[in-house]
């Protein structure tokens, strides 16, 4: 099995939350255990890049505007991009 770092886990969370809030649709999308998700979403909480809404008697995920951008910023980097060839930028 490949081990993820908490940058990947991190990234795997913001992009399962913008599909889905949902946390048990979460936990399938990044295949980690609730007790570690807890701890995961609280550090995205904690600096802004996601907010829990109560929603019917239940929390619901999603990003705030901050995790957008962040997630939006990192999917541009790690895109598989055609190389600029060395004539293109002279």
């Amino acid at each position: 099995m490949i081990r993820r770092s908490k940058l990947e886990v991190y990234l795997d969370l913001m992009r399962a939350i913008s599909v889905d809030g949902n946390p048990i649709h979460i936990a399938e999308k990044v295949s980690l255990p609730m007790s570690d998700i807890r701890k995961h979403l609280e550090f995205l909480s904690s600096q802004g890049f996601m907010k829990v809404k109560i929603a019917g008697g239940g929390a619901e995920y999603e990003l705030t505007r901050r995790g957008h951008e962040v997630l939006e910023a990192l999917r541009g980097l790690t895109e598989h991009k055609p190389a600029i060839s060395p004539k293109a930028i002279v």
